[in-house]
């Protein structure tokens, strides 16, 4: 996985400093760095910002943008870092109703909640379409996220956020949930990129991921990679002709627990290497993971690949991957039900019985 630490050790001053520089107002309506302490319907684009579009300074404002764009030069200040609207350390903030592009974030909240983001286009932005920096209880629905650099929707501390009906096309990550607990991404569709999961109690169900292609030999290519965190639920998704593993279940983080994480009743399909992976990489144990109802079809190697003897298999379905239908190190807890048919190896399913 990219990580940011650069980025991520110098947002909460910059964000402040340009909060406290933003200007006031103008009668005829907001212009680019406007402080904005009241809500606010736009009637024309902000176009060619060079700091921050718009600034939230009150609580429980709406930002209206009427289908009009806030765009910025495409050049990060000299003070580091700006955002088409940048809300920090207010609460009930509404923004909705059109694009936001050319800033290194399209909509930034930092130490923000109950805030809601929805009918927005943040696109074509040097790090990130929508961040939340330690921020809670937020909602981001019906967005649309293209052509970020770094991350369509970046989620990193916080808690309880909801992302609803996201749309992730080309960035080089989807939606990544980062040591951030509570979360649910639901009703989502990513395509050419992929969702990353570090945390606890989240949730990533019924969504669609195609496509995922990766952004090098080491980075990207998974549909879902949870990479540490536990008690999460992956459940209920599709996901299509991937580079690497469809799911994978790993721990790269040393500080983070990895246990209790349950993957039920998702459909896997053409995943370029496992279908399912459970403790094939990492350096960390990955304990006590429940794999059950999943399907996966046409994996280049094992349709579930499980690499440690602390999980537990039921009613899998497993069919025509290259490999091994179930490749399961011995130990692991069969739960039956699995069945497996037109795998590439013999026998069909190595440390649980397969019908």
């Amino acid at each position: 996985m990219r990580r940011f630490p650069t980025l991520l050790v110098v947002m909460g001053g910059l964000v402040a400093a340009q909060t406290l520089s933003a200007g006031v107002a103008a009668a005829a309506g907001p212009v680019c760095g406007t402080a904005l302490t009241e809500s606010v319907r736009l009637n024309t684009d902000l176009v060619g910002c060079t700091g921050d579009g718009l600034v939230v300074a009150a609580d429980g404002i709406t930002i209206d943008l009427r289908g009009h764009d806030i765009s910025g030069d495409g050049t990060t200040p000299e003070d580091g870092f700006d955002s088409g609207i940048a809300v920090q350390g207010h609460r009930d903030v509404t923004i909705r109703g059109g694009s936001v592009r050319g800033f290194d974030a399209g909509v930034l909240l930092s130490k923000s909640s109950g805030d809601r983001i929805r009918g927005l286009d943040a696109s074509d932005n040097a790090h990130f379409g929508i961040a939340l920096f330690d921020s809670s209880r937020s909602r981001v629905e019906d967005v649309s996220t293209r052509r970020n650099v770094d991350v369509g929707v970046f989620v990193t501390g916080g808690a309880d956020n909801s992302l609803e009906r996201v749309t992730a096309t080309d960035n080089e990550q989807g939606v990544t949930l980062d040591h951030t607990n509570g979360a649910v991404l639901t009703h989502s569709r990513l395509s050419r990129n992929d969702a990353i999961v570090i945390g606890d109690d989240n949730q990533v169900v019924d969504n669609l991921l195609t496509d995922s292609i990766g952004c090098g030999p080491d980075c990207g290519g998974y549909g879902i990679s949870l990479e540490g965190g536990s008690h999460n639920v992956i459940s209920g998704n599709r996901v299509l002709r991937t580079v690497r593993d469809g799911i994978r279940l790993s721990d790269f983080v040393p500080d983070v627990d990895t246990a209790g994480n349950v993957v039920e009743s998702n459909t896997v399909i053409d995943a370029g290497n496992d279908g399912i992976a459970v403790a094939t990489e990492g350096p960390e144990p990955v304990t006590d993971s429940v794999l059950r109802g999943n399907i996966v079809i046409r994996s280049g190697q094992d349709g579930i690949d499980v690499a440690t003897s602390s999980a537990e298999l039921s009613r899998n379905r497993v069919v025509a991957n290259g490999r091994y239908g179930i490749n399961a190190v011995s130990g692991v807890q069969d739960g039956g039900g699995n069945r497996a048919a037109g795998n590439g190896a013999a026998p069909q399913c190595l440390g649980v019985t397969c019908r």
